[in-house]
């Protein structure tokens, strides 16, 4: 009986201590509802062949009135065949609009993604920083993609894209 007991004990903490390393026990995804307001955000994905699409919201001086107050500006950035240059300035509810984006899709759950495929040489990529008053979501991907990404990337880059037209 005391045998099984310590091996009952060694997979236990076996089993802890994987969880841990994984971050599923002591490192769970930012609660949105303790997250605070979204303060800055950047979204970039594509590839070389195909494009790619650089998104960034963050405060700064308005262009057209630098001695003013700060506002939000948004600039979108295309390279590998998109065209794509804007910087205006947008309402904070853009950033609204994007919290309640990432909790619509689970985004707050990409938070600590990092993998990438090396075999793969010409492949798709992404990153995401999502900075909020009490945490920070960041997650980045080439040819690997953390669960629901593709539901999540299809309305960041919908809302986006849009924002920049």
């Amino acid at each position: 009986m005391r045998k099984a007991s310590h091996w009952f004990v060694v997979l236990s903490l076996v089993l802890v201590g994987s969880l841990s390393a994984c971050g599923v026990l002591f490192n769970p995804p930012p609660d949105p509802s303790k997250a605070g307001s979204l303060k800055s955000f950047s979204y970039d994905y594509g590839s070389f062949n195909g494009g790619y699409w650089a998104f960034q919201i963050q405060l700064g001086q308005n262009p057209e009135d630098p001695m003013g107050d700060l506002i939000y500006i948004f600039s979108a950035r295309g390279s590998n065949g998109v065209e794509l240059d804007v910087n205006k300035p947008v309402p904070g509810t853009v950033l609204d609009d994007i919290e309640q984006i990432m909790a619509d899709h689970n985004i707050y759950s990409w938070d600590g993604f990092n993998k990438s495929d090396k075999a793969i040489l010409d492949g798709y990529s992404f990153g995401l920083v999502a900075e909020f008053d009490n945490s920070t979501v960041v997650a980045s991907g080439y040819m690997k993609y953390p669960k629901n990404y593709h539901e999540g990337h299809q309305a960041l880059a919908t809302y986006l894209n849009a924002l920049a037209e």
